[in-house]
């Protein structure tokens, strides 16, 4: 019985023996399972990031791709040379749009109103003395 029993105290001794070995494979085997989870992440980030910059790539080519039609459409339309001459000679005209939240009005009228009622106007006109927008002079001109 006794040498039975020192028997199974030796196997148990080797057994312990192992446990700190087996404890270090297994922090090991942690340590390298970790960083696989850190090496999968930075590949989808990568493949997420190269999809993206394909998207934007596409998308920066469609652009420039309606910049050059752009750019060719207004030297036909436009063929303004310097000095605000257009081939023919003529004094080019600059066009200049101006949204009305952008327009601070003093209450004078920039025009004339006539004493008499145009006989353009008809006489259901709201008020006569003030010609309708169409027959507004363009450029207006502004009393000096």
């Amino acid at each position: 019985l006794n040498s039975k029993l020192l028997a199974e105290i030796a196997e148990l001794k080797k057994e312990n023996a192992e446990i700190p070995e087996l404890r270090e494979k297994l922090l090991k085997f942690a340590e390298v399972e970790a960083e696989n989870a850190k090496l999968k992440q930075i590949i989808e980030e990568n493949a997420r990031r190269d999809s993206e910059n394909a998207e934007l790539k596409s998308r920066v080519g469609e652009l420039e791709a309606r910049l050059a039609l752009l750019e060719q459409g207004s030297a036909v339309d436009g063929m303004t040379l310097s000095f605000g001459q257009t081939q023919n000679d003529k004094e080019a005209m600059p066009v200049v749009t101006i949204l009305a939240t952008h327009i601070k009005w003093d209450g004078r009228i920039p025009y004339p109103i006539p004493s008499h009622i145009p006989s353009h106007l008809p006489k259901s006109h709201p008020n006569p003395t003030i010609p309708p927008i169409s027959h507004i002079p363009y450029p207006i001109p502004y009393p000096k």
